[in-house]
């Protein structure tokens, strides 16, 4: 199953019909008041072009997708505060899953690495309902069908889109290895991999 591909998310990007900034401004308006994610993007705002072709991507496929630059528009993600912290947390908290988007410009970020352990660890917190599902969603610079994690990232399963077999549309995966996959869906239903 294909990985997404860096450069066809940021040329779908561009392509998008309307300004940036008007999609930012549509997007915050009608998804600032979820109570609830599928998806929590924890990327490098340095690859916003490529993460909003990314989050077009997933919705595309039916999930809610939370992006803080999009959703929380005055977020200022330089600065490390405790208001911004308990923020990300807020939003985590109302997420299913995280998508942990690793690139060159991921390894710079001060969030990320916080974000992720931070996921990871809500999976035990039962009283609270939530599972702390994590993936990886490698995007990659051509059509390739695995992924291996350097260091930590390789404990975590990685995000796919492909037809199932007899499909006709796309569908997303969740693969420990090329042979060892599951749905999506099923793996958000709670289905083990």
């Amino acid at each position: 199953m294909p990985l997404f591909i860096k450069s066809q998310l940021q040329k779908l990007a561009k392509s998008l019909e309307k300004s940036s900034a008007q999609i930012l401004k549509n997007s915050a308006e009608t998804t600032s008041d979820y109570n609830q994610f599928d998806i929590f993007l924890s990327h490098s705002s340095m690859d916003a072009d490529a993460i909003l072709g990314l989050k077009n991507q997933l919705e595309n496929f039916g999930y809610s997708v939370y992006v803080d630059w999009i959703v929380d528009l005055k977020m200022d993600r330089q600065r490390v505060t405790r208001a911004i912290a308990d923020l990300i947390r807020k939003r985590m908290r109302q997420c299913k899953c995280l998508f942990y988007v690793p690139s060159d410009n991921a390894k710079t970020s001060v969030w990320m690495p916080w974000e992720l352990g931070y996921f990871d660890g809500l999976d035990r917190v039962k009283s609270m309902n939530i599972d702390g599902k994590v993936a990886i969603c490698p995007l990659a610079n051509e059509e390739v069908y695995d992924y291996k994690g350097h260091e930590y990232l390789g404990l975590y399963p990685f995000i796919s889109a492909d037809k199932p077999q007899g499909g006709e549309k796309p569908i997303l995966w969740v693969n420990r290895t090329q042979k060892t996959y599951i749905s999506f869906k099923k793996w958000l239903a709670g289905h083990q991999l």
